[in-house]
């Protein structure tokens, strides 16, 4: 289920941020779920992972500036390194 796949995500970058020796505090992150019209991005899944401050209004007002509404997401992360692979489109450019 989409659940699983994210709740498996999540952990594996809270061990990443257990790993790290920096001191910055950890980035809380959370589920935010675009709805069935996939509101914020057609062509991302429906529950997207993004900074726990983040809403759904929040993050469609910030995906405008992107290319097909594509904000940069974190689609893996490497469990030991804390490598990540993350997708978005370009900035879309002017005002």
């Amino acid at each position: 289920s989409p659940e699983a796949e994210y709740d498996s995500f999540l952990a594996a970058l809270e061990s990443v941020q257990r790993a790290k020796k920096a001191h910055a505090p950890p980035l809380e992150l959370g589920l935010v779920n675009q709805g069935a019209t996939f509101e914020l991005c057609k062509s991302y899944p429906q529950l997207v992972v993004l900074p726990k401050d983040f809403d759904l209004r929040t993050a469609i007002a910030s995906a405008r500036h992107r290319s097909s509404n594509r904000l940069p997401v974190v689609r893996w992360v490497h469990r030991k390194t804390g490598a990540v692979l993350a997708r978005s489109s370009q900035p879309m450019v002017g005002l």
